[in-house]
C-alpha cells in the first residue's frame, strides 16, 4: 500500500518514494508514483494517468447523478400524483357521502310514505269496524229496551183481573211477538210481518201459535265475524313485504362502473351505471388503476370463475366497445387491445378484435356473456334474441367488464336486472340457518 502523501505546492508527494503522485492504481483505488508502479508487489496492477482516472470516475459519478436526478423526478411525479390523489380523495369522500345521504333519503321517504299508508289502512279498518260495532250495540240496546218494556207490560197484565187480562190478551201477545221475533226475521229489526197480522184474525190461532212460539228456542243476536282488527294482515311478514315492494325503487345493476379506472374523457352517472364521453377532466389523479389514452374504463368487480352476463344499452351511440378485459391489461399508453375481448362499433361497422362482422342491422342493446372456466366470451342481441359473435379466450386471471365510448351525444347504460324472489324450504342436501331459504333469480 502506498505511503501517505505529503503536499509539495499543489502536487502530492509519495512519502515512501519522495516522488510526485502522478498515477492512479486501479486495483488499490489510490494515487501512486512511478516508484509505487515499479514496486514488486504491484507488477500486475493497472496504473492510469490522473486525467484518465479522473475522467473514468467522473463518468461513473455522472451516471449516478443522472440516475439520482431521474429518481428525484420520479419522486416529484409521484409526489404530484399523491397530492392530486389526496385532493381527489377528499372530494370523493364528500361527494360519496352526499350521494349516500341522498340514496338513504329516498329509502327513508319511501319507508315514511309506506308507514303512513299502512297506518292509514289500519285506521280505516278500525273506523269501519268501530262504526259497525257501534251500530250493532245501538241496535241491541234499543232491542233490549223494547224487550224490557214488553216485560213490564206482561207483568202488569199478569197482575190485572181476569176480565181486563183477557180483553188485553191479544195486544199483549202482539207486543210479545214483536219482542221475541220470528226466527226467520233478522235480529234487531222491529217490523211486524204480514203473516202475524193474518194470524191475529183467525179464531183461537193467537193463543195456539203463542204456545208454539214459547216452546221454540229464542235466537240470540248474530255474532259479528271479523269484528276485530286483522292484525296478521297488517303485521304478518311486514318487513319482508315492505322490502319486496322497495325493489321497485332499488333496481339491481349486475355491473357497477369503477370511477377510479375511468379515463379523463369519461363522465359517470351518480349511480355508476352509465358513462358518456366528455372533454378532459384535469382534476382526476393519474392513479395506477386509471386508463389514460383512450376513453375506456372497467367495471368494479372482476370474475375469476363461473358464468356471468350483463346487458348494455348502446342506443344511438356511434362509437363504442363493450366486453371484458384482464386485470393486467395495460392502462397507461395505447394498449392496442392486448388483454381485451370486446365488440366494437367503428365507422358504422361492427368488429371483434380485428375481424369485421357481417351486417348486423343496428344494435341498440348488447349482451355480454362470460364463461371464465371455459375461456369463452359471447355477444348477442337480446332485443332480437340472436347471437352476434363468440370468442375463445383462455383466462388465467380475473376478467373485468370493459367499456369504451367516444360519442359525445349518447351514453352507454348498463341495463338493470329484474329480480324475482322465491321462498321455500332448503332442498335435500342443503342446509340453512333459517327455517326458510331465499332463492334469488336474476
Amino acid at each position: 500500500m502506498a505511503a501517505s502523501p505529503e503536499m509539495t505546492a499543489s502536487v502530492p508527494i509519495c512519502r515512501k518514494h519522495k516522488a510526485p503522485l502522478g498515477l492512479y492504481c486501479v486495483e488499490m483505488e489510490e494515487l501512486a508514483c512511478e516508484g509505487c508502479k515499479e514496486a514488486s508487489g504491484r507488477k500486475k496492477y493497472r496504473f492510469w494517468t490522473l486525467r484518465e482516472a479522473a475522467e473514468e470516475h467522473k463518468v461513473v459519478l455522472r451516471i449516478s447523478r443522472d440516475k439520482l436526478l431521474a429518481k428525484v423526478k420520479g419522486h416529484e411525479k409521484a409526489q404530484r400524483v399523491f397530492s392530486d390523489m389526496a385532493k381527489h380523495l377528499k372530494s370523493q369522500a364528500q361527494q360519496t357521502e352526499r350521494q349516500i345521504k341522498d340514496e338513504f333519503e329516498i329509502l327513508h321517504r319511501f319507508l315514511r310514505e309506506e308507514e303512513e299508508a299502512r297506518i292509514a289502512a289500519l285506521k280505516e279498518e278500525e273506523e269501519q269496524k268501530r262504526r259497525t260495532l257501534k251500530e250493532r250495540i245501538q241496535g241491541i240496546t234499543e232491542e233490549k229496551s223494547s224487550v224490557s218494556d214488553t216485560i213490564k207490560t206482561i207483568e202488569q197484565e199478569l197482575e190485572a183481573d181476569d176480565i181486563l187480562f183477557l180483553q188485553n190478551y191479544k195486544d199483549t201477545v202482539y207486543k210479545t211477538w214483536r219482542s221475541l221475533q220470528d226466527q226467520q226475521c233478522q235480529p234487531g229489526v222491529y217490523k211486524l210481518m204480514s203473516k202475524v197480522s193474518e194470524m191475529m184474525k183467525l179464531p183461537g190461532q193467537v193463543h195456539a201459535d203463542t204456545v208454539q212460539r214459547m216452546c221454540k228456542p229464542h235466537p240470540e243476536p248474530e255474532p259479528i265475524t271479523g269484528g276485530l282488527i286483522d292484525v296478521a294482515k297488517h303485521l304478518g311478514n311486514l318487513k319482508y313485504r315492505v322490502w319486496e315492494k322497495m325493489l321497485a325503487i332499488a333496481p339491481y345493476s349486475p355491473v357497477s362502473l369503477d370511477p377510479n379506472t375511468a379515463t379523463f374523457h369519461l363522465s359517470l352517472s351518480e349511480g355508476l351505471t352509465s358513462l358518456k364521453y366528455c372533454t378532459d377532466n384535469p382534476q382526476l389523479p393519474d392513479n395506477p388503476e386509471r386508463f389514460t389514452s383512450r376513453a375506456e374504463m372497467l367495471g368494479s368487480r372482476g370474475f375469476a370463475s363461473g358464468t356471468h352476463h350483463w346487458d348494455v344499452d348502446v342506443g344511438d351511440n356511434t362509437s363504442w366497445a363493450v366486453g371484458v378485459a384482464t386485470q393486467s391489461v395495460l392502462r397507461k399508453g395505447r394498449n392496442r387491445g392486448v388483454g381485451i375481448v370486446a365488440l366494437r362499433l367503428d365507422n358504422g361497422s361492427y368488429r371483434v378484435k380485428t375481424a369485421h362482422l357481417p351486417e348486423q342491422g343496428r344494435l341498440r342493446r348488447v349482451r355480454v356473456e362470460l364463461d371464465w372456466n371455459n375461456g369463452r366470451v359471447a355477444f348477442s342481441d337480446p332485443v332480437r334474441n340472436r347471437p352476434v359473435a363468440d370468442v375463445s379466450f383462455p383466462f388465467t386471471e380475473p376478467a373485468f367488464p370493459y367499456f369504451y365510448s367516444s360519442c359525445e351525444d349518447h351514453p352507454l347504460r348498463i341495463v338493470p336486472e329484474k329480480v324475482s324472489i322465491a321462498v321455500g324450504a332448503p332442498k335435500q342436501g342443503e342446509s340453512s340457518a333459517l327455517p326458510g331459504i331465499y332463492h334469488w333469480f336474476w
